[in-house]
């Protein structure tokens, strides 16, 4: 999922649907992009161009706003997870067998850049044009503080399972989210991790903050928790459903979405 603005997102998911707002959500319209595979990821650098990544090595690149998508393959088989970029120009896709791809033209081109694992690779947060942050299966997070050239292991925990995604209240203090109910916090910019009081029997699938307090988590069973003090506690929100919630996305601290399975779409408005 991702909103340009408090109008215009896009969410996608598997069997190729793809569906776009242009009213917040309120309504949501099917895009055809002539492909069956699972959609897992969606990120916009404007309003023009956009790309889609999903599995068998698929992307889908739009420049026209998303009425018409081209499909090209990184070359491996595999499951791209997600993708996100920072500057435009700069952009990294996660994938399965410990494979990292970037682009630095706006993906026109992508290089793969090889982990020490084969481990599938889920969340996501580029920092800096230096500094960006991944986890995955195996309780596994690589950094990179060099652009990507080398990626060194900050944390190998199997007991912390599959660590399926990654955000940061400031330029240092970040947390992960495991499907282990676990949730993790680094305070060195993710040199290092550790357990935080926090634990749940839920599985944990996405995390976001929306300003340097406030926070959102979302999981199975209809989870949702709220931080209002950096990730300090988190407490429950009503969600008004038990489907399970794969994503949550806020453009501000007043607009923010979520999705989940079996079609589910939740907006928070303030």
């Amino acid at each position: 999922m991702f909103f340009i603005n408090e109008n215009l997102g896009w969410v996608v998911g598997s069997q190729g649907k793809v569906l776009k707002t242009t009213d917040g959500g309120n309504s949501w319209q099917n895009i055809s992009i002539n492909t069956s595979v699972s959609l897992n990821s969606v990120w916009f650098v404007s309003s023009e161009i956009g790309f889609i990544a999903g599995s068998n090595g698929l992307v889908f690149k739009t420049i026209d706003g998303g009425i018409t998508w081209n499909s090209f393959t990184l070359g491996y088989n595999i499951v791209l997870n997600e993708i996100q970029f920072i500057q435009s120009e700069i952009g990294f896709i996660t994938g399965d067998n410990g494979l990292i791809f970037k682009t630095t033209n706006m993906g026109t081109s992508w290089s793969v850049q090889y982990t020490n694992s084969y481990a599938s690779l889920f969340g996501l947060k580029i920092l800096t044009s230096q500094v960006t942050i991944v986890t995955g299966e195996g309780g596994i997070i690589y950094k990179t503080t060099n652009a990507g050239n080398t990626w060194n292991t900050v944390a190998a925990n199997a007991n912390f399972q599959w660590i399926q995604a990654v955000d940061f209240v400031n330029s240092t203090t970040g947390f992960s989210v495991s499907g282990w109910g676990i949730v993790l916090k680094t305070t060195n910019t993710g040199n290092s991790w550790f357990q935080t009081e926090y634990i749940t029997s839920e599985h944990l699938e996405d995390i976001t903050f929306v300003n340097s307090s406030k926070g959102y988590i979302v999981g199975n069973h209809g989870l949702i928790l709220s931080t209002s003090d950096a990730g300090q506690s988190w407490n429950p929100v009503n969600s008004g459903t038990d489907k399970w919630l794969n994503s949550v996305f806020f453009v501000n601290e007043n607009a923010g979405w979520v999705v989940g399975s079996e079609g589910v779409i939740l907006k928070y408005s303030n």
